[in-house]
C-alpha cells in the first residue's frame, strides 16, 4: 500500500505509563484542598526515558531540610537539573544524580506555609 504508515511498536508497550506516588519526606505532604483538586505528588517514566512529576507540595515550616523526595534509580537524572518557580518568594527545585529534589529559596525571606508545583516538571532519566 503506498503512502501508508504502518507501527512497529505493540499496543501494550504503546500506553501512557502510570502515575507511581512519591513517599514525600521531612514534613513535606501533597496539598489538598476542598475547591481544587490536585493529584497526589507523583512521578512517572515514559518509554524515552523522559521522567515527569505532577502535584503540588506543601510544607507548614520550610525551614530545616527542603529535601521534598528521592526518585529511585531508573528515575533519577545524570546531571542535577534546576527548575526555577515562585509561591510568591523565589525558589529553584534541584534533582540530583543522587535522586533527592531539593527546594532552595532564592531569598532570605520565605512563607510560613510553601506550595511547591510539581507539574512543570520533566527531563530525561540517566
Amino acid at each position: 500500500m503506498l503512502g501508508a504508515v504502518r507501527s512497529t511498536v505493540p499496543v501494550s508497550t504503546a500506553t501512557t505509563p502510570p502515575w507511581i506516588t512519591a513517599n514525600l519526606q521531612n514534613g513535606w505532604t501533597s496539598f489538598t484542598d476542598q475547591n481544587t483538586v490536585y493529584p497526589p505528588v507523583s512521578y512517572r517514566k515514559h518509554l524515552n526515558g523522559m521522567v515527569e512529576l505532577q502535584g503540588m507540595a506543601t510544607k507548614n515550616s520550610p525551614g530545616g531540610s527542603n529535601v521534598l523526595l528521592n526518585l529511585p534509580v531508573g528515575f533519577r537524572p545524570n546531571v542535577a537539573k534546576r527548575f526555577p518557580g515562585s509561591d510568591p518568594n523565589p525558589f529553584s527545585l534541584i534533582i540530583y544524580p543522587s535522586g533527592d529534589l531539593q527546594l532552595t529559596y532564592l531569598t532570605a525571606t520565605i512563607s510560613s506555609i510553601a506550595f511547591i508545583p510539581l507539574d512543570v516538571i520533566q527531563f530525561f532519566a540517566n
